[in-house]
């Protein structure tokens, strides 16, 4: 009898199972940095908003599937197994941000908080946006921003409104103006929390 050798093949697992989800990671994007949370067991979940309304989590399969012909198994070399791997958690990865972008999609929608600039990008439409939208500061009292997922064909437009917004006085001062006023809701919000202790 052949020795099974659990070691080694546990650390081969490993390695494959690192590349696999620094493979998903990489093509999560804006979804990368977010929190995880693992459920052992279950198959749903429920979220208790500020105002006291609970929403319930159900959860989605993400999966994908490839098939090798037997009789080129013999012909595949380890980086070729390895990048199937990576294509297999690509697949996941784009499942997961499609599921992500539907859900906020249908949450922004359902406390009619869509803004659309019926055109072009303004500068109205962006401080609409950032006026309806919940903002924390940090430590130090500055505002953290939202990240801005955009279309790589108005990314351009995307770009040069911030710019706008941080050169042009008239679009600095209106910016700072609801930054101030944000941050004025956040204190309050800060100061009515119940602390558990």
């Amino acid at each position: 009898m052949l020795p099974d050798y659990p070691r080694p093949k546990g650390l081969a697992k490993a390695l494959h199972m690192k590349r696999f989800f620094d493979a998903r990671q990489a093509q999560l994007n804006p979804f990368a940095s977010a929190p995880v949370n693992v459920m052992h067991e279950g198959d749903r979940a429920a979220i208790q908003r500020e105002n006291g309304s609970i929403d319930e989590v159900t959860f989605e399969q993400m999966q994908t599937e490839r098939t090798v012909d037997v009789s080129k198994i013999e012909q595949l070399d380890h980086e070729a197994i390895v990048g199937e791997l990576e294509d297999m958690a690509r697949d996941i990865a784009r499942q997961e941000n499609a599921y992500a972008y539907e859900k906020i999609n249908a949450a922004v929608e359902s406390v009619g908080n869509v803004i659309d600039a019926g055109g072009p990008l303004t500068e109205d439409a962006f401080f609409d946006a950032l006026e309806k939208m919940w903002m924390e500061f940090d430590a130090a009292g500055r505002p953290v921003y939202p990240t801005i997922v955009c279309h790589p064909d108005v990314q351009e437009t995307w770009t040069t409104l911030l710019q706008r917004i941080e050169t042009e006085p008239a679009l600095r001062a209106r910016h700072d103006a609801l930054i101030e006023a944000k941050k004025e809701e956040w204190r309050e919000r800060e100061g009515a929390r119940k602390l558990v202790g």
